[in-house]
């Protein structure tokens, strides 16, 4: 067979130093008969005109042979690379080899062994440092052989360089009509099935053999799913079935090995135009459809189960899709986790966290993701609630004084605003009677804040309470009962000296102010104000201050100049008394 390239020497320098360590000496023995394997160990070192110097490592100055094996024009032809080795390993000597013969003996025999095949090899490019055999080795068996090399040089050099390499003969294949069963894969379908012919012939004689233990590896161009490996039947023919593609939108096929899991070895003769084996993948779009409301209710401390079906669009018609994933989250963000779809497509989940949950599937090779078609769901259980920051208090006018928080610790997307807070009173802390409701939120208010004031009767001393009745999300709560009291007070008298008055007159009013702690008693030294109203108006103004004596009595005197209704107001100083008024009395002036 003809030669189409060989090895520069510059090259040949390259690929030598990428694979040879840099050696300092040669390992030398001596032969006394006419081949070096006969050499006889801890012989006298031979000088340059002897038969052979054995050489196992690079040595300066002496032949060398590497890069032994199948030549890469012809793989039934052997190549070997051959010069005179340099100090650095890098290079080559001065000089030239002159010849070059291999010997080729069954894989793993002794060095000594006879020969199965010995070969003179030519240098048909004398630039280069490549030598090949002058045609086909043909070896007596298929198989693999180790090559000793014997190599001269123009300075009288003759050296022997065991298992230089290896050189195989290898049945040929020849492959072809690899193509699949079906032209796409889908969901339900998700396998392809690969057939194909194989014919193996002997390269020595042109005969064909039966593919006794060979193996073809299949690979995806695509990369989807690696190599596929498939052994012909004795007529050559074989199939393979794939397993699904973990993406992709089309496979093809071709192979990319052959070899022997026996003693015979094999190579592929055609490496291309096996067969088309294009395949494409139906990608299907899917949905998933609740099979609870899109409301679910747990108890309080428990879950809420939600369950669902995941179908996929065959034609015109949804079908249970089993085996997928399905995403699930809250506020439309990262997935909280993942459930698989059982034989029917359903699925199944106790949620412990309330609030909108999302569920959408997870796409694929064969199925697209239905996010975000896929409607929320509202998952309701009852989460903690309290009051933070509640005071209840007795204000001056006799009003109980309302302030607090509603409080809602769950991670539940809904607020308290607009809650309704119901307020309760108790004259002794044991019946309890409703007087009214207010609401959390509100102008000038935090958002979970709530605000109010409060009477029954004359005043509000007793026991107060608000309460929250709950929702699906949030449990009920009731507060702490307190207790409020201030002395109620009353004033007497206060009556103008005179109801028809000139303009400019002095008006004198009298009284008492009293207080009730077990009994009503005066109340000394308590802070009273004239009050007058003119009329036509809704505003009062103070006309004048004074105090009680220590009789609770108090004398205020004021001037008439328009009519208008006139009235003593006792204003607590403490926090312990209730403001009282007397009577209102209209004057007029004339």
């Amino acid at each position: 067979m003809g030669l189409r390239s060989a090895m520069s020497a510059a090259a040949a320098a390259a690929l030598l130093t990428a694979f040879l360590a840099m050696p300092t000496q040669a390992l030398a023995e001596t032969s006394a008969g006419a081949r070096p394997h006969d050499t006889a160990p801890g012989a006298p070192t031979p000088g340059p005109t002897d038969p052979a110097t054995v050489v196992t490592t690079q040595t300066a100055g002496l032949p060398w042979a590497w890069g032994v094996g199948t030549a890469a024009s012809d793989p039934h032809q052997l190549q070997i690379e051959a010069w005179l080795a340099a100090s650095d390993p890098s290079f080559a000597a001065p000089g030239e080899i002159t010849s070059v013969t291999a010997h080729l003996r069954p894989h793993g025999s002794a060095v000594g062994t006879p020969d199965a095949v010995t070969l003179t090899l030519t240098h048909p490019d004398t630039a280069s440092t490549s030598w090949y055999s002058a045609g086909d080795v043909q070896p007596p068996q298929l198989g693999v052989y180790d090559v000793d090399a014997e190599l001269t040089d123009d300075q009288g050099h003759h050296v022997l360089v065991p298992d230089a390499g290896q050189f195989t003969e290898a049945a040929d294949v020849t492959l072809f009509g690899l193509a699949p069963r079906q032209a796409t894969v889908d969901f339900d379908h998700p396998t392809v099935t690969l057939t194909g012919q194989v014919t193996v012939t002997d390269p020595r004689t042109g005969a064909a053999l039966t593919p006794d233990h060979l193996a073809i590896d299949l690979t995806d161009t695509f990369g989807h799913e690696g190599d596929y490996t498939v052994n012909p039947g004795a007529d050559g023919s074989f199939s393979v079935t794939v397993p699904p593609f973990v993406y992709g939108m089309q496979a093809d096929f071709v192979v990319r090995a052959v070899y022997g899991t026996g003693s015979v070895p094999y190579r592929l003769a055609n490496a291309t135009a096996v067969g088309d084996s294009y395949v494409a993948i139906q990608s299907e779009q899917t949905r998933v459809r609740y099979l609870t409301p899109t409301n679910v209710y747990g108890p309080q401390g428990g879950t809420a189960t939600v369950t669902g079906v995941v179908e996929h669009e065959v034609g015109s018609a949804w079908l249970p899709a089993a085996g997928v994933q399905v995403a699930y989250h809250q506020w439309l963000g990262t997935p909280s986790g993942t459930l698989t779809t059982d034989a029917q497509g359903h699925f199944s989940i106790a949620l412990g966290v309330p609030g909108p949950y999302w569920f959408d599937t997870v796409g694929s090779t064969y199925l697209q993701s239905s996010y975000p078609g896929t409607p929320e769901v509202d998952v309701h259980i009852p989460q903690p609630t309290a009051f933070t920051g509640l005071q209840i208090t007795e204000d001056q006018y006799g009003e109980a004084a309302i302030d607090g928080h509603l409080k809602l610790n769950g991670n539940v997307y809904q607020g308290t605003n607009g809650a309704k807070i119901y307020v309760q009173f108790s004259p002794d802390g044991r019946t309890w009677r409703s007087v009214g409701y207010t609401v959390v939120g509100g102008q000038g208010r935090a958002t979970d804040e709530f605000k109010c004031y409060a009477r029954l009767g004359a005043n509000a001393n007793g026991y107060w309470r608000v309460s929250y009745s709950g929702t699906a999300d949030w449990r009920p709560v009731l507060s702490q009962a307190v207790r409020i009291w201030r002395y109620p007070t009353a004033v007497t008298g206060g009556k103008p000296s005179t109801t028809r008055a000139r303009k400019g007159q002095t008006l004198s009013f009298s009284g008492t102010v009293a207080q009730r702690i077990s009994s009503w008693r005066p109340l000394a030294h308590a802070k009273v104000m004239l009050l007058f109203r003119p009329r036509g108006s809704s505003t009062w103004y103070w006309v004048t201050i004074g105090w009680t004596d220590s009789r609770g009595r108090y004398n205020l005197r004021g001037r008439a100049y328009t009519g208008g209704t006139w009235a003593v107001l006792y204003t607590a100083t403490d926090a312990t008394h209730i403001d009282s008024t007397g009577p209102q009395t209209y004057v007029s002036v004339s």
